[in-house]
Parts: structure tokens; sequence; C-alpha cells
């Protein structure tokens, strides 16, 4: 007992130092926490396709978040809960969220006579269907791209499909990371370590190496990037692990 009321200890003096870190770095902010954490400094930036420095279009999203991907840190933590937390806003990094090039101006008027808040430019709570993503793990959502890439075959439906594929392909190789990263913390573990819950297999409560076994459902299953967590049964004997929702 006295074990794990250390971990549990551990874990919270390790996300009050976050959260102070935030606050250090970034000043108070009035919005989610999110459970994100302070990125290293001048790791990534954004690649702008646009004169005023920002990005705009399927393209440039893609570029930009494969890019971000590509160099994200892996997170694992053994005094943390979560494995890969994340640490980019890549939206809060455009200096500017909307197209001058589409002007609105014709709507400004009534947003400041009827003081709206419009939302033009933003870029989230856009209702992705999560059950989706849960049925179907990422192979079967490429596999369901694919279905429709090849049913459609104009040069902008074939480029459209071909963005969604490589953003997907880019999260599985964050994902890979995380996995690569827990097998070496694995064989390193001492026994002490192993039977601990948290971000070093990924699992909670199991042994380290329940990773090893779960490492192809990960890729499959391991839905992440940018919000919120929740838990659910697990598909191999019932263990339970994390699923995280993803946002592209």
């Amino acid at each position: 007992m006295k074990n794990y009321e250390q971990k549990i200890a551990n874990l919270r003096m390790r996300k009050l130092a976050q959260t102070q870190e935030k606050i250090e770095k970034e000043g108070l902010l009035d919005e989610d926490d999110y459970g994100r954490v302070v990125p290293p400094e001048n790791l990534w930036n954004i690649i702008p396709n646009h004169p005023d420095g920002s990005f705009y279009g399927f393209d440039a999203w893609a570029d930009n978040f494969c890019s971000l991907m590509n160099i994200h840190p892996v997170y694992i933590d053994a005094d943390d809960a979560f494995a890969g937390r994340w640490m980019y806003f890549m939206s809060k990094m455009r200096p500017n969220k909307w197209n001058p090039d589409y002007s609105y101006d014709f709507l400004k008027e009534n947003i400041k006579k009827y003081d709206l808040i419009c939302g033009i430019g933003d870029d989230a709570h856009f209702a992705p269907d999560y059950e989706i993503g849960v049925k179907l793990g990422w192979n079967g959502l490429i596999k369901k791209i694919e279905h429709y890439q090849s049913m459609h075959h104009s040069e902008e439906q074939q480029h459209f499909y071909s963005l969604h594929l490589r953003v997907i392909r880019s999260v599985q190789g964050w994902i890979q990371r995380h996995i690569d990263q827990a097998y070496r913390m694995a064989a390193s573990a001492t026994d002490e370590e192993k039977p601990v819950s948290g971000s070093y297999g990924i699992i909670l409560h199991q042994e380290l190496t329940t990773v090893m076994e779960l490492a192809d459902k990960l890729i499959l299953y391991w839905l992440l990037f940018m919000k919120k967590i929740w838990q659910k049964e697990g598909l191999i004997k019932k263990r339970p692990f994390i699923i995280w929702r993803v946002f592209y």
C-alpha cells in the first residue's frame, strides 16, 4: 500500500510540475488544461504557404501536421499515467487563421453590430465521428479511404484521398516510435518498476512486456493526438488500456 500511495503522490507531483512549467513559460491560460506538456524550445515551427506567414488549405495542413508528427518527441514517463502526451497547438502557432484571399468584409458590419463570436477560421469542435475510428482502427480507416479512392479518379479527388492516407500513416509512425521506446524501457526496467501502471508500457496495471503483445493492436487502435482521454476495456484478454482521440 505504501508503494501504491507513493506512486499516486508521484503522479500528482509530476502533473503539478508540468502545469507550473506551462504557466511560467506561457503565462496564465483561460482555457482547458488539455493534458499538454511544454515542448522543447526551437524544435519545430510551422511551414507557411502564404505571404502573411500563415498556412491554409489541405496541402498545407497535411504538410505541417506530417512534419510535426515526424519530429514530435516521444513521451514516456514512469511518473505519468499516460504515454504520448502532445506538445503543440498548430493552429495557435499561425499568425493568421483566415486566408485573406477570401474576404468576409461584407459580414464584418453585422458581426460587430450584433457582437458575434463568428468562428470564421476556427478549426476545432467540428464533431468528428469517434465511433468510426474505434470500430475500424487506423488500418481500417486506411482501407476505407483506399476503397473510395479507387472509385473516384479525378486528379483532385485522388490528391484529397492521398493527403488523408499520408496523415494517418504519420500518426502510425508516431505511435510506432512510442512502441519502440517502450521496448527499450521494458528491456532495461528493474523488477521493481515492471508492475507499475502508467506510461512505461502504455498499459494500465500490467507488466511492461504487455506492450509487446499489443504492439500491432496499438498501431491499429491507439486513437490519439490532441484531446481528452477515456478508458475502455482492452482488446486482448480484457486488459484495460488507454485509447486517445485523434484530431487532424
